[in-house]
């Protein structure tokens, strides 16, 4: 076996993660994947261990025990208390729409903002069989161009739920762009198609995107559910939470609006969900957030736990407002009431 194979076998071992080994080797991201994926050939099965603070570890696989819960677990440590995540999605590659220069802007707003997560809800690739322009006349070209100039951050990792156009590929050319990404991309992890979840502490995060009669897995009521497909933000409450993220491309001519992102943040108690806040961001120019939202995340869930049911604390109300496109900066009335008597006691 060669020796810096051997190296990377022993590092994994001594749970070292995917940006200690690259320092400690001195060797890229990208040689690190190859040499994995030539260590799977001879029989060697690593699963990957996806941190909050953007690092991946990998674990040597054993098939026989499996603990895990459905869904990708993502780790944070105790006292992470609050997380953020950029959500966007639609960013449709090889469209005569599509604007690789936007992510590039969602790149350097996480790393100016200590964001190390990104999920991204769907329809990476624009795909064949539907009417827009195309920028890009082949499957394998869009999927090549993805992977070679999607950005890349050594701090950062992609959660991605494939969309109808991303099956497109599948469907129509057999060419797997899941597939393509866990081998050459270990930042972009594909959740599946048209339905995928993330675990973080004792919740999990759903990522959806609509396909036409593709089987989709049953969510639990009082579920956290982000959306593409639909090109447009919104966000509504009934029974579960529901988060249209808003499509990251020049597809907005007429009916689309503009091209935008958003920000999640989320603070928990005793490891379950507690307050959302929501941010629209514009991406034109510069970055300008446009719309936020408030809301406490189900507050009147009962939770099952050291066999007694416990009911989370309401000690803030629910704060939902729907927004839609642009829209001027709201809060709802009763934190209005608060800010304002917050700023008389500073006059006083």
């Amino acid at each position: 076996m060669i020796d810096l194979n051997k190296r990377i076998i022993e590092l994994i071992a001594n749970g070292r993660t995917l940006n200690e080994i690259s320092t400690q080797l001195n060797i890229t991201h990208k040689q690190i994947y190859a040499r994995l994926k030539t260590l799977q050939i001879h029989g060697f099965e690593f699963e990957r261990e996806y941190h909050y603070n953007g690092n991946i570890k990998y674990i040597p696989q054993n098939k026989a025990i499996s603990t895990e819960r459905e869904g990708i677990d993502l780790i944070t440590k105790a006292t992470d208390q609050q997380i953020n995540i950029m959500l966007i999605s639609d960013i449709h590659i090889g469209s005569k729409y599509d604007e690789i220069e936007l992510l590039n802007k969602i790149y350097d707003y996480c790393i100016n903002n200590n964001i190390n997560i990104i999920i991204n809800a769907g329809d990476l690739i624009d795909g064949l069989s539907f009417g827009m322009e195309k920028r890009i006349n082949s499957f394998e070209k869009q999927i090549d161009f993805l992977i070679k100039n999607y950005p890349f951050d050594k701090n950062i990792i992609n959660f991605i739920c494939l969309g109808n156009h991303d099956l497109d590929s599948f469907t129509s050319n057999n060419q797997d762009i899941a597939t393509a990404l866990s081998n050459l991309r270990h930042d972009l992890v594909p959740l599946g198609y048209c339905l995928g979840n993330i675990n973080i502490k004792n919740e999990s995060i759903y990522v959806k995107h609509h396909i036409i009669d593709y089987p989709s897995a049953y969510i639990p009521n009082e579920s956290l559910i982000l959306l593409g497909h639909s090109h447009k933000a919104s966000i509504y409450l009934n029974g579960n939470l529901y988060v249209h993220i808003p499509t990251l491309s020049n597809l907005n001519n007429d009916t689309h609006g503009f091209p935008s992102a958003m920000v999640m943040s989320i603070t928990f108690k005793n490891g379950y969900f507690k307050m959302g806040h929501f941010e629209q961001l514009l991406i034109v120019d510069k970055i300008y957030k446009i719309n936020e939202y408030i809301s406490e995340l189900f507050p009147n869930r009962i939770f099952k736990k050291k066999n007694q049911t416990i009911l989370e604390e309401n000690d803030s109300g629910n704060y939902l407002k729907n927004f839609d496109n642009i829209q001027t900066n709201t809060q709802p009335k009763s934190e209005q009431k608060k800010l304002s008597r917050k700023q008389k006691k500073k006059t006083k």
